[in-house]
């Protein structure tokens, strides 16, 4: 387990989210990291690219704790969470 509840602001100017139509992204922000929501409503995989803020540490997805680097394959009908310490 991991803790990922926080108590950060809307921060969707710290890293820009670029995909297909079906896709949503939202970001989060406190004084320790940014956490990136991105979800796929769409019933085919989609590839998204992900330009983080300068400064922003590299990211990590949440539930493999893989390395994310500058794209990520989100599945059909679900999503990915991406970690980035500040």
């Amino acid at each position: 387990t991991e803790d990922i509840v926080r108590d950060g602001v809307r921060a969707d100017d710290l890293v820009a989210v670029e995909g297909p139509d079906g896709v949503f992204a939202r970001a989060f922000a406190d004084d320790d990291a940014l956490v990136l929501g991105i979800t796929n409503r769409a019933l085919q995989p989609a590839s998204v690219t992900l330009t983080p803020a300068e400064g922003l540490d590299p990211g990590r997805e949440v539930l493999t704790g893989e390395a994310a680097g500058g794209s990520v394959i989100v599945p059909p009908l679900d999503g990915v969470f991406i970690v980035y310490p500040r």
